[in-house]
């Protein structure tokens, strides 16, 4: 098995285990609590989103520092080469 359809499988496993989990452990429980499950889904949401957002901002920072050094080569080449051609 390739590793990213690997690692797409555990994230789609993660992104579908995380509702069952939440309704489970923390909507339908008989623990009192001051906060309505309205309050702590919107708490859960934003925490598991920002999360995903930290990730994904990592990923890009990642891929971008990659993909830099070849995109300064290649500008480097034009520049050159438009100087080589009119000199």
């Amino acid at each position: 098995m390739k590793p990213y359809l690997r690692w797409g499988i555990i994230i789609l496993l993660i992104i579908t285990l995380i509702p069952v989990f939440l309704q489970y452990i923390i909507f339908n429980n008989g623990i009192i609590s001051n906060v309505s499950n309205d309050g702590w889904a919107g708490f859960f949401g934003g925490y598991i989103g920002s999360i995903i957002g930290a990730f994904a901002t990592i990923k890009e920072i990642v891929m971008e520092s990659a993909f830099q050094p070849k995109w300064k080569f290649q500008k480097n080449l034009k520049n050159h080469s438009f100087v080589l051609l009119y000199v």
